[in-house]
């Protein structure tokens, strides 16, 4: 059976979200929190971010979670161009025990 629900164009602008979990080497846990420390630090004063936050599991203290929210696309590109991103993905690498899950959500177009 079709639907008569008509498929809507995806919205362009609006915030976007990044939900991203980095899973680090017990070892290594302590490093990674004092790496991230001027990453978060850089990225909330950048024009466009709304909410940049770090978070450490509580039953795994080695899964972390960046919650990250942008104003809109070029904010996120920014972000995601920006040169302390890069330092700290490649200082990073040799703590990761697995590689990160990132998703990335843009607005639904539902308000």
């Amino acid at each position: 059976m079709m639907s008569s629900c008509k498929m809507s164009e995806k919205k362009s602008g609006g915030p976007v979200i990044i939900a991203a979990k980095i899973f680090v080497k017990s070892e290594c846990v302590d490093d990674f929190k004092k790496l991230a420390e001027p990453l978060i630090v850089a990225t909330r004063q950048e024009k466009g971010c709304i909410q940049y936050e770090l978070y450490q599991c509580s039953s795994d203290s080695t899964v972390f979670f960046f919650y990250e929210v942008y104003a809109d696309k070029a904010a996120q590109e920014l972000h995601s161009g920006s040169g302390y991103l890069a330092t700290f993905s490649e200082l990073r690498k040799d703590m990761l025990s697995k590689p990160s899950e990132v998703t990335i959500y843009d607005v639904a177009g539902v308000r």
